[in-house]
């Protein structure tokens, strides 16, 4: 209340009071004073004032209506959530699903930056959309709502596009004798992996990296070449040859085959560079790991520093000192510990498993291979291995087969924590299971019986599953985990 438009003609005010309702009581107030009702509703308000000489006057009566504030405008509550179902091919494709609540109001506008430059302006929540990307790499995509009072919220999203780009088709083939070629697919590329090379060499079928075909005439015939990455992306090349009975095949060319062996040793054998009577002056090897060396003899060992990757090539020279094209080989050093058991590891379900350690002998050097560099890793994926070996032993029997189920998730959970990733999966996870379940389930028979436990698997409930003491999944491994750093 302001009672600053009272005034005394001669003299001054020393007092002002105020009653609230006919039947109130004067109370002393200040000026400018706020004063406070127990509720809302109307109020009659008489002023009385007071001079320096005790004079007293009082105002007309007023009426007041008195209302409670309005309350503080609360910001919309929102809400983002993308996923990459597609990671193939450019334009890469994300599908976010949005939602924006206003509980003391409504949503006037919603708008989601993508952050590659554009911006989509929504009218309705909640809703999908879907937007398309031209290039890879890191996203933030931001959600931003306003109410009809001026709040506004904001919630975003950050992920990594990683273009998945289709393999790279290439080979090249030469005579290797009289009526006899081989062709290799050494140089074909991926972003990736290339997980099958499949050939068509004239109507005849071959698969693998590599072959050698022999003919029983001369003719021209169309090679065709497909290959296929982990991504399930192909690609193609054909080439004409011309299969001769008595080729000229005296030029120089390269090639070779290695084995890997213990203690990082690797033989490499070049003995099919000496074809048809060529003469090799030089083989002039480089082991990828900065060594190169020059020997007349075509079998040659080398030591590797460690278990890694290598790109191994190797130039051949003859006696006029002609060189051949350059032969290439991505090689993977490894400590294995069985021997491949070849094509008979794959004619029954439980395949060969030589040192009876509940792994088959061609999963196991797989995983010897391609987590050389980890023994954290081996030792995880062993684990795994082992456990879905057994459940598809007795996938005829739900009941038994329940527990390895059971095993299995944990086994994952084991997984989970070498990849130090707690309950989320990278591209890097995803790819290494995804290759992992190629080499377990690499037979018609071994898919079927393991599709066997499904039923099985939907009969657990989520008690059955032990709980891990504070998430540390680490419990879940059955061997001592190293500090590889």
């Amino acid at each position: 209340c302001d009672p600053s438009m009272s005034y005394d003609p001669d003299g001054y005010i020393v007092s002002y009071e105020l009653r609230i309702g006919s039947n109130g009581t004067f109370e002393n107030v200040a000026m400018f004073e706020n004063i406070f009702v127990p509720s809302t509703g109307d109020y009659e308000l008489t002023l009385r004032i007071t001079d320096n000489l005790g004079a007293q006057s009082e105002s007309a009566p007023i009426m007041v209506h008195v209302e409670n504030p309005p309350p503080e405008n609360l910001p919309p509550t929102v809400a983002l959530t993308c996923s990459v179902p597609d990671e193939n091919s450019l334009p890469l494709y994300v599908m976010c699903q949005s939602t924006a609540m206003d509980s003391d109001g409504t949503i006037i506008s919603v708008s989601i930056d993508w952050g590659d430059g554009s911006r989509d302006w929504l009218y309705a929540s909640p809703t999908n959309t879907e937007h398309y990307y031209m290039s890879s790499g890191e996203k933030v995509v931001q959600l931003t709502a306003q109410d009809d009072l001026g709040a506004t919220s904001t919630a975003s999203q950050t992920f990594t596009l990683i273009l998945n780009a289709s393999p790279v088709a290439a080979f090249n083939c030469f005579h290797i004798n009289s009526l006899t070629i081989k062709c290799d697919a050494s140089a074909s590329t991926d972003d990736g992996s290339i997980t099958s090379y499949v050939w068509n060499v004239g109507g005849i079928l071959k698969s693998g990296i590599s072959f050698t075909q022999q003919f029983l005439q001369e003719e021209n015939i169309i090679i065709s070449l497909t290959v296929t990455d982990d991504k399930g992306l192909s690609n193609s090349q054909d080439q004409w040859f011309h299969v001769l009975l008595d080729p000229d095949i005296k030029l120089p060319f390269a090639s070779f085959e290695h084995a890997v062996k213990q203690n990082n040793v690797v033989s490499f054998n070049a003995s099919e560079s000496l074809f048809n009577g060529r003469i090799v002056s030089k083989f002039v090897w480089s082991f990828g790991d900065g060594t190169v060396l020059e020997t007349t003899t075509a079998q040659v060992d080398h030591i590797y520093p460690g278990n890694n990757w290598y790109s191994v090539s190797l130039v051949t020279v003859n006696q006029h000192g002609q060189e051949s094209e350059t032969a290439l080989q991505k090689i993977r050093v490894f400590a294995p510990t069985v021997d491949h058991p070849g094509v008979s590891g794959e004619q029954m379900l439980a395949g060969v498993d030589s040192d009876a350690d509940g792994i088959r002998d061609d999963l196991q050097v797989w995983i010897d291979e391609y987590y050389g560099e980890s023994q954290n890793k081996r030792n995880a994926f062993r684990q795994l291995a082992s456990t879905i070996q057994s459940s598809m032993a007795v996938a005829q029997n739900p009941d038994e087969a329940k527990q390895f189920i059971i095993q299995e998730i944990l086994d994952h959970r084991c997984i989970n924590a070498i990849f130090n990733l707690g309950l989320q999966q990278t591209e890097d996870f995803v790819q290494a299971t995804d290759n992992f379940n190629l080499q377990v389930f690499n037979t018609y028979e071994r898919l079927n019986a393991y599709s066997k436990l499904f039923s099985a698997g939907q009969s657990i409930t989520n008690t059955e599953i032990p709980v891990a003491i504070n998430n540390e999944y680490l419990q879940e491994c059955k061997f001592e985990v190293i500090n590889e750093n």
